[in-house]
């Protein structure tokens, strides 16, 4: 038996892994700025605390009318106390896992034959958990990739594949750069701060081998993944985790269809952006409302937050930059213009 403890700003996330020795090391690696000593465990509160046990064996038994589907999974069972979801990887992969919610005692119980299947539940699954108790508390996410440069805080949003994960990893290479994160921003409605929320980064294999310095000490790793298109994870280091900053700068990665150039914000960009923040546009904010749907008034409270949320960034004046189809061209003018402010 092989356990973990991850501690974000105050919601701790236990992990106990009951049949196999490599799932918790690989979430220790991706969520190594949350990990903590596992002797806290006696003294965790289960009002602050989330649970996972997984399973790995062949013990994989289990029988109920589907009530429901998404593009993950489907809600095999729910009741007031428990539900049940089972994952089925793809064609190509025959593998499926059931994961059984306990509401009232918050425990995820994870059970498959497949380990790489397991971790990329389990990865999905602290993010979505944590992710709702960050922002009913106003620790709000954004779907961005965010940096301190010149003690200036810089926020980058922009679709899927809109090339934050890139523009991120050809910044690393700065000495004078810090990383918050590589897509899930986090930002404090009562500081107006950014805080530091660094995991893995995903990219191209093509784009990391191109943009990578050899001499670089960044590591990376292949991973077999299972819901989202295969890439290669790339780790944030330690020592380039920035500390919580003010948000000075708000970029809106626009498409890459002309000159690079940056403009301020239209109505029909306000909207998209409310749209995407408000509503959560992504696969981790539209999971946890599939996970995690029954308290209402927390639900209720996280909406308002991230309208909150929407117009705080409208005080620092959004920017919208259109980009050439060149990617060395748009990272230098990133760093000679954009960065340079």
């Amino acid at each position: 038996m092989n356990k973990t403890l991850l501690n974000f700003y105050g919601y701790n996330v236990f992990i106990t892994d009951m049949s196999t020795e490599s799932i918790i090391p690989r979430i220790n690696q991706d969520f190594s700025y949350f990990l903590q000593s596992t002797n806290e465990n006696d003294a965790l509160s289960r009002e602050s605390c989330l649970f996972i046990k997984i399973n790995c064996d062949d013990t994989l038994v289990f029988s109920g009318i589907s009530l429901g589907k998404t593009k993950l999974c489907k809600i095999k069972q729910a009741t007031l106390k428990k539900r049940v979801f089972s994952y089925s990887a793809s064609e190509d992969v025959q593998a499926l896992a059931l994961l059984i919610d306990d509401i009232k005692s918050k425990t995820f119980v994870l059970q498959t034959k497949n380990s790489d299947l397991a971790f990329e539940i389990a990865y999905l699954l602290i993010l979505s958990s944590v992710g709702e108790n960050l922002e009913a508390r106003g620790l709000m996410r954004l779907h961005a990739c965010s940096f301190l440069f010149n003690n200036k805080s810089f926020c980058f949003w922009g679709h899927r594949r809109a090339g934050k994960s890139t523009l991120t990893l050809s910044l690393m290479k700065l000495d004078d750069i810090s990383i918050f994160s590589d897509e899930n921003t986090l930002f404090d409605l009562n500081t107006n701060q950014i805080l530091p929320f660094p995991t893995r980064m995903s990219v191209d294999i093509d784009t990391f081998h191109a943009l990578l310095d050899p001499s670089s000490k960044v590591s990376f790793r292949q991973n077999k993944r299972f819901f989202l298109d295969d890439k290669l994870l790339v780790n944030i280091p330690n020592h380039k985790c920035a500390q919580p900053n003010a948000l000075g700068f708000f970029y809106i990665l626009d498409s890459r269809n002309g000159t690079n150039n940056t403009a301020g914000l239209n109505l029909k960009t306000a909207v998209l952006l409310f749209i995407n923040i408000v509503f959560g546009v992504g696969i981790i904010q539209i999971t946890e409302f599939f996970l995690r749907p029954t308290n209402l008034p927390i639900l209720i409270k996280i909406f308002i937050n991230r309208i909150r949320l929407f117009l705080k960034i409208l005080r620092v004046r959004p920017q919208v930059w259109t980009r050439e189809a060149s990617l060395n061209e748009n990272i230098s003018y990133c760093a000679n213009s954009i960065l340079k402010r």
